[in-house]
């Protein structure tokens, strides 16, 4: 069995952590071969009590450590810099259950595929929301229409990926590549993923069970794709290796109509977004509400705009950290 780090960071989580906590005590790896240490960002709520709490009840090793970075990829770096030369890094989320067998799928893989795999990771998958705005939100994440067509997302088999959700490295690996680059807000994961293909690793997308749950609203997860397209563009500026029709399709869409509007072709954009909502009404599932489809027609093209609109912003701007 390979011996783990499990690194989670967290801000504010104190309504969310509980059920975290609660779904890693849950793991059928022998809990002697894994340990936690739960990053506190500079948290106003009892993140910090829960978690030290939770490690002395479950009798569990690990360690509550506080940071004030108000950044993912340092609270991720000040965690990984506790391993031990043994120790594979398992990358988790605070909004993220984990299934049981979480921990020794990871171990399993490990285990069966060869050394010059150095990641793997699975799926973000949704869970099933309450509301009507975080319902809204996981139709876009789900949908392929909106965010639901990369293939970390619809993959049911084991195979090389560029990038995965979350991840888990083998001993070592992050800090021959130096760690998640701290300049970067967000999208640190598919730069990191990157950087370890470039020094001659595999990444590999396995199947595990998680559920992601939304806790963003319409509003904030348009602000949250304008600022992931703007992360998203400067890692293509460093990595253009990883640009995909899916990453450039939003952009491309928004300048062309652009340019057609200005060209007087109102009824051509007419018809192409007609045909657009035409695809988001049959893409969708059939135990979806009415009122979500019907949302989802103005939801989804404003994230995608939001989205175009960060990433011509990122790839426009010059990246001087190479």
């Amino acid at each position: 069995m390979n011996r783990f780090l499990l690194v989670v960071p967290a801000h504010n989580e104190a309504a969310h952590l509980p059920a975290v906590l609660a779904s890693l005590a849950a793991q059928t790896l022998d809990r002697g071969g894994w340990r936690v240490v739960i990053v506190d960002d500079d948290s106003a709520d009892a993140t910090a009590e829960i978690a030290q709490t939770w490690l002395i009840t479950e009798g569990i090793a690990g360690e509550v450590i506080r940071v004030a970075a108000r950044s993912i990829p340092r609270t991720l770096n000040a965690g990984i810099a506790l391993a031990r030369a043994d120790e594979c890094i398992v990358r988790l989320d605070a909004h993220t259950i984990y299934g049981p067998q979480y921990l020794a799928s990871i171990d399993a893989a490990f285990t069966r595929l060869g050394e010059h795999v150095w990641m793997v990771g699975g799926a973000q998958i949704p869970a099933p929301a309450a509301s009507f705005s975080h319902r809204l939100v996981v139709s876009l994440m789900n949908s392929r229409m909106g965010l639901g067509g990369a293939a970390f997302r619809t993959a049911t088999a084991p195979q090389q990926a560029t990038s995965v959700y979350l991840g888990a490295f083998r001993p070592g690996v992050l800090a021959r590549v130096g760690g998640y680059d701290e300049r970067w807000q967000a999208n640190e994961d598919a730069e990191l993923a990157a950087r370890i293909a470039a020094s001659g690793g595999e990444i590999w997308w396995i199947p595990l069970e998680s559920a992601y749950h939304v806790n963003r609203g319409p509003l904030e997860t348009l602000s949250q794709l304008a600022r992931y397209g703007y992360w998203r563009g400067r890692t293509l500026r460093r990595h253009p290796q990883l640009a995909r029709p899916r990453h450039l399709a939003p952009p491309v869409a928004l300048l062309g109509a652009g340019i057609l509007l200005a060209r007087g072709a109102v009824r051509t954009v007419v018809l192409g977004s007609l045909v657009y909502g035409a695809a988001v009404i049959v893409q969708r599932p059939r135990e979806e509400a009415r009122t979500i489809t019907a949302a989802a027609l103005v939801f989804f093209p404003l994230a995608h705009i939001a989205f175009a609109i960060g990433l011509l912003r990122g790839l426009l701007t010059s990246d001087r950290s190479r």
